[in-house]
């Protein structure tokens, strides 16, 4: 916005496809691509079905006569022939002539072919699913996956093969693989009586020729139920996931869960789907494959999912149960959520008491913390220990009181650097780590994290600065450490601590010749305003900068620069629960590059109009993305506004907050809009403290006051936005460029290319609004369960990128490994599954492939290999494999964390080449070995090798 007049929407608001990997152009009823008017309706329902949801939900019941239709408990499949057999809810798509499955307590809706919805390609998959008594649908579909999306079966025709009489209801729909129809496909949706869940079995028969490293699975459209979960994951799961488990999702009213026989399935999620791959493998000419998964619906609670989980996978479980009450009246408290999270932070299942307060779950054996909220009440935390087989009891009584749920990551100990502010670094660099806590505070340790690597940090000097009031660490990243990006975390005596994710990039070499990308005017979670129709259901812009990251992932960029209005509305974090930073910092981590971010109008301006208080959106910022001291600058620092500069490349950077002050806070600091007198003062100071060698360019949201003259401020270049169109001409020199947005569907982004000090910004690309401009596709999973895998990289965005990266996840125990195209930059290894860094000129207009696959030999020099043991961690047992360059003697052995050896697996005199010992997870007295982690230990003539192995029970 500009001078309090909201900015011009584009004339046609384009949404774009959900996450990665789907990329088709859909019709416009489809779920995943909506038009505003279905988009808008479909939100609207989908905010007054959660305002009274089991009411409308009975209503519905009555009225189309369900209780009738399905009371039976016999299950029963057939043609529908009357509404009565239809299921309520503003997601149910079923018709006349489609297929019932009921046996009383769930029912399924299957259609027929020639009633296909949403994204199938033709009928014969669940579009309707709901549980007793309300027969309340709020799944939007599920069909077979083949793949990838869209890739799935075609079903060329459905019937009932069991109508139920003989205990088993069945319908069958035949058809073949959408891009093989030599692979013929049979799916039976199998119902049997008292159950919750269907069973989905499937076969491909192969009438053509071999086919390798076929996967296959589901595709789950949530756009109903909407909020993702699987266990470990936690609520709104993106990008991949591999569980052993189960995965769900939550609604209103209706829960759903999917969940296999056992094994390990790895999916994809983007906002409202998840596509779970359940099988892999060949199918050779003449032969046929066949595999089951679940679908269950349960009611209003996860734990009515997950109970159903342990029922089918037979797993040993206890019990936890408990009553939740009033602690002033002792009245029960009926719809209050108990979550049940294992260690106290990761959610495992999450139960709701009925009328009388009263809640169970099953659980796996171990310990929990059990926490229970709901709305009015202050929360409360119990822990306990589920044992096999028995009941535990944890009651709760809550006092009434005003609770918000927490939002997202805050800055707190660590404020510099952090995710909107990061620091790029080489091994053996030192930097400065800005953290706020009380001037006695001593014992500060610090170190970088990525998953399970932790590289410790050696402080050179602690400093308390009393002018600026906070600490300044000096820390050194050491020669060694692994080229990265990392979370910073730093702890004190006193209990203090703080993590900072994606706070620190860990470069291979500072380059001269590089390139960056600007992204602008992001708007999350939605452009609509909070008071529009359907905006709180509404999260549009998280598709399109999902859609933007994923490419910039792929393009490998040295930072991102990202200029403001990251957020549309500063003020809603706590304001109606939409905490739109929090989601908008989520979001942010899903960059594999750093991003230097800096504020606009809409997140610092606060709109007058707005309910909360003046001054809301720019306190919300300062806890999100910096500086708390902002709000009274220390003696050391007399600026209120985020100003920060960095160098890099042989470039210096200067980033400055802007802003129109729309609720008028602190009119005298902030006057009506920026830059502020002040911001002038120290962007003089700035550069005249820049090696004159030095080009500079400046980044911002938008020059409200038009004072940023190019030269007389001895800038050579300025990057910015909030006009939401492009603007300026990239050969000027000095230039002074506009990119367009990348909210509403147009998915912008600008490549600047860098060389020897020479900055030229190139022409925008964008995204897509219906899929990627760029994509990727592995004619294998990419989940670290593959030793060799072929990605192919589709390139149409005009320019070529030499500095491309992929990411494989292949199998540890194949490391070396080497690429017929690129460069093989790294591998890290995380328990069993390694991650190769592949370096690819993704050239404009082409396919680019590359194949990964294990070394045949050892790496130069190197006289013996310990691969990584497979699987790990280890459940019942693993397989070592270590490879010789030459006839050797050998000691393999297992010794635990405290130095001891275990067992003693392999000795003596071995010849060369590679060597598989399988070793029973049981030490030389012929125990087995208790959980925890091992190190596996390899002598073989001078050398001694060692790895890590994890053993769980």
């Amino acid at each position: 916005m500009a001078g309090g007049i909201p900015e011009a929407r584009a004339p046609e608001r384009t949404l774009g496809a959900g996450p990665a990997p789907h990329h088709i152009q859909s019709e416009p009823t489809c779920h995943r691509h909506l038009t505003d008017e279905r988009r808008l309706e479909v939100a609207r329902r989908q905010k007054t079905a959660r305002i009274a949801a089991v009411v409308l939900a009975a209503l519905l019941a009555i009225s189309l006569g369900l209780a009738t239709a399905m009371d039976r408990d016999d299950p029963v499949a057939r043609q529908i022939t009357t509404p009565d057999d239809l299921l309520g809810g503003y997601t149910a798509e079923g018709v006349v002539g489609d297929f019932l499955l009921s046996n009383g307590e769930v029912a399924f809706i299957i259609e027929d072919v020639g009633n296909s919805h949403g994204e199938g390609l033709s009928g014969g998959n669940i579009v309707d699913g709901a549980v007793a008594p309300y027969w309340y649908d709020e799944l939007s579909s599920h069909m077979t996956l083949l793949e990838e999306f869209p890739r799935q079966a075609v079903y060329s025709t459905v019937y009932v093969e069991s109508d139920g009489s003989g205990g088993e209801a069945v319908v069958t729909a035949e058809g073949v693989d959408s891009d093989d129809p030599d692979l013929e496909i049979t799916t039976r949706y199998r119902l049997a009586s008292g159950v919750r869940y269907v069973e989905i079995e499937t076969t491909i028969e192969n009438t053509g020729t071999t086919v390798s490293g076929y996967a296959a699975g589901d595709a789950l459209n949530w756009w109903g139920a909407g909020t993702r979960f699987a266990p470990g994951y936690g609520f709104d799961i993106t990008g991949t996931t591999t569980y052993t488990a189960w995965i769900g999702s939550t609604g209103a009213s209706t829960c759903y869960g999917y969940t296999i026989d056992g094994g390990l399935v790895t999916s994809t999620h983007g906002d409202m789907w998840s596509d779970p791959l359940v099988y892999s493998g060949t199918i050779p000419s003449g032969e046929s494959r066949t595999f089951s998964r679940y679908l269950i619906v349960g009611a209003l609670g996860l734990a009515s999912v997950s109970d159903v989980v342990h029922d089918i996978q037979g797993t040993t479980v206890g019990t936890v149960t408990g009553n939740v009450t009033d602690s002033d009246s002792g009245a029960p408290i009926a719809g209050a959520s108990v979550s049940c999270d294992v260690g106290g932070n990761a959610t495992y299942t999450r139960a709701w008491t009925d009328e009388a307060g009263d809640y169970s779950a099953t659980l796996y054996v171990g310990d929990y913390t059990f926490e229970s909220t709901v709305p009015s009440y202050l929360p409360g935390s119990e822990d306990g220990y589920i044992a096999a087989t028995q009941t535990t009891t944890v009651d709760f009584e809550l006092d009434p009181g005003v609770w918000i749920p927490a939002n997202g990551d805050t800055l707190s100990v660590i404020m510099r650097p952090i995710v909107s502010v990061p620091a790029m670094l080489l091994p053996g660099d030192s930097f400065e780590i800005d953290a706020m806590a009380p001037p006695e505070t001593s014992g500060w340790t610090a170190k970088l994290r990525r998953g399970s690597i932790e590289v410790p940090l050696a402080l050179t000097s602690t400093q308390y600065d009393v002018s600026r009031e906070r600490w300044f660490l000096t820390a050194v990243v050491p020669g060694n450490t692994k080229p990265e990006l990392y979370d910073l975390m730093v702890s004190a005596d006193r209990r203090i601590e703080d993590d900072a994710r994606h706070a620190v990039a860990v470069k291979r070499e500072e380059p001269t010749d590089y390139y960056f990308v600007h992204i602008t005017d992001t708007h999350l979670p939605t452009h609509a305003y909070h008071t529009e129709q359907g905006a709180a259901a509404d999260s549009t812009e998280m598709d399109d900068l999902r859609a933007v990251i994923r490419d910039i992932n792929l393009i490998n960029p040295e930072f991102v620069v990202l200029t403001g209005d990251v957020v549309n509305e500063g003020e809603l974090e706590e304001y109606l629960n939409w905490r739109s930073f929090t989601r908008a910092k989520r979001l942010l981590y899903e960059l594999d590059v750093p991003v230097y971010v800096i504020a606009g109008n809409h997140d610092l301006g606060g709109w007058s109009s707005t309910p909360p208080p003046a001054g809301t959106s720019r306190r919300a910022w300062w806890r999100f993305f910096g500086w708390r001291w902002l709000n009274d600058p220390p003696p050391g620092e007399q600026i209120y506004t985020q100003n920060y500069s960095f160098e890099y490349g042989g470039v210096h950077y200067i980033a400055m907050e802007s802003y129109d002050n729309y609720d008028y806070w602190r009119h005298q600091t902030y006057g009506p809009e920026s830059f502020t007198p002040r911001q002038m003062a120290w962007l003089v100071d700035e550069v005249a403290s820049v090696d004159p060698s030095l080009p500079i360019i400046a980044f911002y949201h938008y020059d409200f006051g038009w004072e940023l003259l190019l030269d007389v401020y001895g800038l050579d270049g300025t990057l910015w936005g909030h006009i939401h169109r492009n603007y300026g001409d990239e050969d000027e020199v000095p230039f002074d460029i506009a990119t367009d947005n990348v909210c509403d569907g147009s998915r912008a982004m600008r490549l600047v290319r860098v060389s020897d000090g020479v900055v030229t910004p190139c022409e925008t690309m964008r995204s897509g609004g219906n899929g990627q401009n760029l994509r990727v596709a592995y004619n294998r999973p990419n989940d670290g369960t593959q030793s060799t895998i072929t990605a192919s990289v589709t390139n149409a965005l005009g320019e070529d990128f030499e500095y491309g990266m992929i990411r494989f996840l292949v199998r540890a125990d194949s490391i070396p490994y080497a690429v017929d195209e690129g460069e093989l930059l790294q591998t890290v290894v995380e328990g069993g599954v390694a991650t190769c860094y592949v370096r690819l000129n993704m050239r404009n207009d082409e396919i680019t492939t590359v194949t990964i696959e294990p070394t045949t030999g050892l790496p130069e020099g190197q006289f013996a290999l310990l691969r990584q043991s497979w699987p790990n961690p280890a459940r019942s047992g693993t397989t070592i494999q270590y490879v010789l360059a030459s006839p050797t003697e050998v000691a393999l052995e297992i010794h635990n964390v405290a130095g001891r050896r275990v067992a003693s697996l392999d000795y003596g005199l071995m010849k060369a080449g590679p060597h598989d010992v399988k070793w029973d997870l049981k030490d030389d007295g012929g125990n087995t070995v208790a959980s925890g982690v091992y190190f596996v230990r390899l002598e073989a003539g001078d050398e001694t090798l060692t790895s890590q192995l994890t053993v769980v029970r």
